[in-house]
């Protein structure tokens, strides 16, 4: 006959857990952050921690008599097996000096359990025609990644703990203590930009909005150069609307200094060639490509994560929010409500992952009828949950009509929305034939 399995458990440690908050009762306030009445799994001890927890909150002494009392008032104490079973676990603490490595040991015991648990479920889900694939993979990713997360610290700080948590990212931003500088940010490396918005922020959503041709792609494929090709932050894109070889093609012409067009007719003259094959040498630029057209925004998080967790990724961006579909086999009332819902979920996956993510998105066509050709923010196309969902939003205009025999244009940024800055607008070069965008006074 095989042998029964038990669920994953430790009945010493959460024995000597309780037994610790017997002998100091301020054990609770270092552990009531890390386990929860139901990560214990005998029954009974879950009553006794909550019992514990319930009257530290209310400022009573926590013993053996007075927790029996307790529990007897409300018709619980022979539930845990009574006065006995209290009294084993007064002795049961080698130390409470470790109370907190017993609460870890009980909440990873708690981890694996919930693992199996949601594991079963995705099991009988996977065989249940009636779910389409696509939302099995993206509950099975989600729930996999709740646990895990849950494993990973508590999420409630005290006053203090923030505090420090505070000074340690300020030390890692300014490079005041002895940690390496590490900025919360990206830094665009657009002065005039950088300047307003201080960098593309970590766990932000940045919205960055243009009407066709305007160079909302043209503002990303520098960004990579930017970002991942002159810093080493890596960069992962989802290009929904132009292959990876359109992407490398911008980037060959802006690296060679070679004029688009001579290059896609290969009309290349010597010098022209070999600067190109300069311009290849990018293998150690950390970026990685999805352009597979027709994503999900469950397509593109699940591409994200896996880049995330495979490598160092700084910098998300996606191209074009307006393309990418909401959920596979959901059904949306207006079209703003679908593109409201990839636009949640980006802010959501930016503060998972904590970077900055960068959806390019479309400007309405009635910009085009106004005589005034400064976009606002309802010009954002199916804007509606866009700008709520949005840290940030920029807006993409030239105030001149772009002249094709001038070399360079100006793009004019406009910050139309900055929940943690000003708003306001700065101005980049366009090098027309090269695909390139910099700084006015580059």
């Amino acid at each position: 006959m095989d042998q029964v399995k038990l669920p994953p458990h430790d009945r010493g440690a959460e024995a000597a857990l309780l037994g610790s908050v017997f002998s100091h009762n301020e054990v609770i306030d270092q552990v009531a952050g890390i386990v929860k009445p139901a990560d214990f799994y005998v029954a009974g001890y879950q009553e006794i921690y909550r019992g514990q927890c319930a009257m530290r909150s209310a400022g009573l002494p926590i013993d053996v008599v007075t927790l029996s009392a307790w529990l007897k008032d409300r018709g619980l104490l022979e539930n845990v097996g009574g006065y006995d079973s209290l009294s084993e676990l007064w002795g049961a603490a080698p130390s409470a000096a470790n109370a907190r490595q017993y609460a870890e040991i009980v909440r990873a015991k708690a981890g694996l359990r919930k693992l199996i648990h949601v594991c079963n479920d995705l099991i009988r889900e996977a065989y249940d025609p009636s779910v389409p694939p696509a939302e099995a993979l993206e509950r099975a990713q989600r729930d996999v990644f709740e646990v895990v997360s849950a494993g990973c610290r508590a999420t409630v700080k005290s006053q203090q703990e923030a505090v420090d948590e505070f000074a340690r990212d300020l030390d890692r931003r300014c490079g005041t203590g002895d940690g390496e500088v590490d900025a919360p940010y990206v830094p665009t490396m657009w002065d005039d930009l950088d300047d307003l918005i201080i960098g593309l922020h970590r766990r932000e959503l940045i919205v960055v909005a243009a009407r066709p041709s305007l160079g909302k792609t043209m503002l990303a494929v520098n960004l990579i150069r930017q970002v991942a090709g002159s810093q080493g932050i890596g960069t992962f894109m989802a290009s929904l609307e132009q292959s990876t070889g359109e992407l490398i093609h911008r980037l060959v012409c802006q690296r060679a200094q070679v004029h688009g067009m001579r290059l896609r007719r290969g009309e290349l003259e010597q010098d022209e060639r070999a600067r190109i094959l300069d311009a290849f040498d990018m293998s150690g630029w950390p970026v990685w490509y999805d352009d597979t057209p027709g994503q999900s925004v469950t397509q593109v998080a699940s591409a994200a994560r896996l880049c995330k967790a495979q490598h160092r990724i700084g910098l998300i961006l996606v191209d074009y929010l307006q393309l990418v579909d909401a959920a596979a086999g959901r059904r949306y009332e207006r079209r703003a409500e679908e593109v409201g819902h990839v636009a949640k979920a980006l802010k959501n996956l930016a503060r998972e992952l904590d970077v900055p993510v960068v959806a390019l998105a479309q400007l309405n066509r009635e910009l085009e009828k106004r005589a005034e050709k400064e976009p606002v923010l309802a010009d954002l196309k199916e804007s509606g949950d866009i700008e709520q969902a949005a840290d940030t939003v920029m807006l993409l205009w030239k105030r001149e009509e772009p002249d094709d025999l001038s070399e360079v244009d100006i793009i004019s940024v406009k910050v139309a929305k900055q929940r943690n800055g000003p708003t306001g607008q700065a101005h980049l070069a366009h090098r027309k034939r090269y695909f390139e965008i910099t700084s006015l006074l580059t």
